[in-house]
């Protein structure tokens, strides 16, 4: 599934901020497959899953994003030539998200198979077999920097979300594991898991600000933290996460419904835009925290 059929459509008319969304995002599969098995489509959600490991596999690493085609691979981001769209340049083809390290997204396709196990769907040995590969990779390199769920294009830093769907997959893939019975790692999987906690803890809480913060010694709110809860890293009512969401609330929240990812810089000019998942992640909050009406 694209993330849009578009190419150099601007977020602004006149601005550069103008990508080329013609490929599939595995965050983005996972958040499908996630929604598939809420919905009780069980059969769609695991032919997805499945397809996604073949791809993986058969490519032997995992892509930040995929073309539709499997023919096609030419996924590197360039500049083109055009005036676009009433007159907003530039016209990028391409991505350069395929060359970041997003770790949030391997912790992303493990919640997937989370959220399918719990719909009922196919956990077969082969897929048991691919988690504990997937763990593999998080345990060689959550502790790096990496660009994170929003593909910032500044050098990258140790952004507290990534560090957090680190965890996630950790803690997902043993909850999966050992309702099956399924042979597997655990000591070691959730010391990595405590480590991983420990040290978000330590190095991504601000105490000035109350919040945990974009990255590691910023003061910047991130609205990527409005899943800590939702995820199970931390209790909805936890001191470290409602200070969170007062941090987000002030410093990202426009209109009392819609939301900025960040207002970091990013490394382009003009401003980013509001970003509705966003609103549906703090909807999802605010239920937790029993404000219904408000959510």
């Amino acid at each position: 599934m694209v993330a849009a059929p578009t190419a150099g459509l601007p977020e602004k008319i006149g601005g550069e901020r103008n990508w080329d969304y013609r490929f599939t995002w595995v965050r983005d599969t996972a958040y499908v497959i996630e929604a598939l098995s809420s919905l009780g489509y069980k059969k769609e959600a695991t032919k997805f899953l499945y397809d996604l490991m073949d791809r993986i596999r058969k490519e032997g690493k995992l892509r930040t994003i995929y073309p539709i085609s499997e023919h096609s691979n030419d996924l590197q981001e360039r500049e083109m030539y055009y005036s676009g769209y009433l007159g907003s340049k530039p016209v990028r083809f391409g991505n350069l998200a395929v060359d970041q390290l997003q770790m949030d997204q391997y912790g992303s396709i493990i919640e997937a198979i989370y959220y399918l196990d719990k719909a009922g769907g196919l956990i077969s040995p082969s897929l048991w077999e691919f988690v504990g590969e997937t763990l593999d990779v998080i345990s060689n390199n959550w502790a790096k920097p990496d660009s994170s769920i929003w593909e910032i294009r500044t050098e990258q830093k140790h952004y507290v979300y990534s560090k957090i769907m680190a965890w996630n997959a950790f803690d997902k893939a043993i909850i999966i594991g050992k309702k099956h019975e399924f042979s597997g790692k655990y000591r070691k999987w959730r010391s990595i898991a405590n480590a991983i906690k420990t040290d978000v803890i330590e190095r991504g809480f601000n105490r000035t600000t109350g919040s945990f913060t974009q990255y590691y010694g910023s003061d910047r709110a991130d609205a990527s933290l409005l899943r800590i809860p939702l995820t199970g890293f931390l209790s909805e009512k936890d001191k470290l996460f409602t200070g969170t969401l007062r941090h987000i609330v002030s410093e990202l929240m426009t209109d009392d419904y819609a939301f900025f990812r960040y207002r970091s810089d990013d490394g382009l000019t003009g401003d980013d835009n509001t970003f509705f998942l966003l609103s549906f992640w703090y909807a999802q909050v605010l239920i937790l925290l029993k404000k219904y009406s408000e959510a």
